[in-house]
């Protein structure tokens, strides 16, 4: 009988894992502090490349300092490697990438 092969790659822990976010700016969004808490919640019925239709929907977001964020990934035993802001056209924080790794079991680093 024919074995089928997952479709992803399957995770061996003698690998280091990598971990990469790329989101925008908590400090782009202008409609909240920057520290509110809690869930906003939006419904939403525009049409936008992903629902070109406009079909109605509603989203639940969380906002997250990017002390949080960074507190979390290193408290998950994640080492990270970088934290690069990119502005947005009026030269203020657009959005940011995050890279952390998780060195293999076996590796002193």
């Amino acid at each position: 009988s024919g074995k089928s092969t997952p479709p992803f790659p399957t995770y061996t822990p003698s690998e280091a894992t990598s971990f990469l976010l790329e989101a925008g700016h908590p400090l782009s969004n202008t409609d909240t502090s920057y520290f509110a808490t809690g869930a906003e919640v939006y419904d939403q019925d525009e049409p936008s490349s992903w629902n070109p239709l406009g079909e109605s929907f509603t989203s639940v977001e969380w906002q997250h300092t990017i002390g949080a964020i960074v507190t979390g990934v290193a408290q998950a035993g994640l080492r990270i490697t970088h934290l690069t802001e990119f502005p947005d056209d009026a030269g203020m924080p657009g959005e940011y990438m995050l890279r952390a790794v998780k060195a293999a079991p076996d590796s002193r680093t």
